[in-house]
């Protein structure tokens, strides 16, 4: 019998698998060929922009993040609260 997939909050509770923004932005920088950690700025967007990038503030569905076609970066609460940053890709 095949073991099932771990619950969504296990994974977020998970300690081995970051869910902070940095993280989030340096496997996104990583994923378009940048060294997140060579730029400067106070946040993820500031970095961005100047590796030529530029952040979209949006709220949506799985659909719309489809119809974007670029990986994206979504924050996810868990039931306690805390705010968890995510790359999510095709």
């Amino acid at each position: 019998m095949p073991s099932r997939a771990p619950a969504l909050a296990q994974i977020l509770a998970d300690p081995n698998i970051p869910t902070d923004t940095d993280s989030a932005f340096s496997a996104l920088f990583t994923l378009w060929g940048f060294d997140y950690a060579q730029f400067t700025g106070a946040t993820g967007c500031e970095r961005a922009a100047q590796a030529g990038l530029r952040c979209l503030f949006e709220s949506g569905t799985w659909s719309n993040l489809r119809q974007l076609n670029r990986p994206a970066i979504i924050e996810l609460v868990d039931d306690a609260g805390f705010r968890h940053h995510l790359l999510v890709y095709s």
